[in-house]
């Protein structure tokens, strides 16, 4: 019982670590928080876009909620702009989710066709 317990607790922080490995690559280039000004908040729905793309795109086989959840702290760094940020997130993610899914699907390609950037 007691080896259970601890074979159980190594394999729980195990995952964890696994799973901050994920998410870590994409928020290690970011600062903590941005010093957003209307620029950085008109470029935002392009940067949240082409991020989640290429995340999806250097961890195969993310789920949706990996991205998600990566993506909402990269929202955190938005300081007074989380809330523009999320609803980005909230309308366009499932369909850049699913087109990144696509080998020949770009950043540049997807964040176009949703009008998240200019081509």
């Amino acid at each position: 019982m007691i080896r259970n317990l601890f074979i159980l607790a190594i394999f729980t922080s195990l995952l964890v670590a696994i799973l901050s490995l994920q998410i870590n690559p994409l928020l290690n280039s970011k600062k903590a928080s941005k010093d957003c000004n209307q620029e950085c908040a008109a470029s935002m729905p392009c940067t949240i876009c082409t991020d989640a793309v290429n995340y999806v795109k250097s961890n195969p086989g993310c789920t949706y909620n990996q991205l998600y959840t990566a993506m909402r702290l990269e929202c955190n760094t938005y300081s007074q702009y989380k809330g523009q940020c999320v609803q980005v997130l909230d309308k366009y993610l499932t369909s850049i989710y699913e087109e990144a899914q696509l080998p020949w699907e770009t950043p540049s390609s997807i964040c176009s066709e949703n009008h998240l950037c200019n081509s």
